[in-house]
């Protein structure tokens, strides 16, 4: 009997190990299903920022927030602070940074590797999340562009633009403060590659908690219950 309540003890750690161990986020390309995944959540759409055919410049080191959240344009390697908020009106050389007709949010650019410039948008959550997605796509002018995307847990993804507007979204199970967006060189003839945003997505409910940390403390109470059973046991 001893033996046996030890195993059932064991075989419940041991259950507690195999679901706690990290899955790791999951990238999301269809914002139907990033929704349906995340339950509550605020979308920036970045309207209302700019006059009709207007852009915003925002050139320093603490960007712009809008709803909380933090957005910061960095060219590299010599940080030159950089990003635009464009409304969908907006023509720049009979080039349109818009996704859906309104207004979008423009990431620094990255030229060729000869030209030496990288762009990155830095954005920080006011609270940790476990969900954030957007819409994108690369500015029209451009035929395509790829980007690369890390979190502050250390967690990256790659993705591509083209003229037609994606998606780029990611859950997690560990709750994120931060995430980077970091443009790729262009592709084809073009000298620089740029992404617009638009509907910029982020999670508000609770982080839920991971499976295993429920499964630990119902095996560190059997265990304990095992322990206390045996040295009754022994009286």
């Amino acid at each position: 009997m001893k033996n046996l309540g030890l195993s059932f003890a064991v075989a419940a750690f041991s259950l507690v190990l195999a679901n706690s161990a990290y899955a790791g986020p999951i990238q999301y390309t269809d914002r139907s299903a990033f929704l349906a995944a995340i339950g509550s959540s605020a979308t920036i759409t970045f309207d209302g920022i700019v006059s009709s055919g207007g852009l915003a410049v925002y050139n320093t080191s603490a960007g712009a927030t809008f709803s909380g959240v933090n957005f910061v344009g960095i060219q590299k390697p010599v940080p030159y602070y950089n990003m635009y908020v464009f409304d969908g009106a907006y023509l720049d050389n009979g080039g349109s940074y818009s996704l859906n007709g309104t207004a979008s949010l423009a990431s620094p650019y990255s030229t060729k590797p000869s030209g030496g410039l990288t762009g990155v948008l830095s954005v920080t959550f006011p609270f940790p999340v476990t969900a954030a997605g957007t819409d994108f796509m690369v500015e029209t002018r451009l035929v395509s562009g790829s980007f690369a995307v890390a979190l502050s847990t250390g967690d990256t993804f790659s993705g591509m633009g083209t003229r037609t507007p994606g998606f780029f979204g990611i859950v997690s199970d560990t709750p994120f403060t931060g995430m980077t967006f970091t443009i790729g060189p262009p592709v084809g003839d073009a000298e620089w590659n740029r992404l617009s945003f638009d509907n910029f997505v982020f999670s508000l409910a609770e982080p839920v908690p991971e499976p295993g940390s429920s499964l630990l403390l119902f095996s560190m109470g059997l265990v304990g219950l095992v322990g206390a059973a045996r040295r009754r046991m022994r009286k």
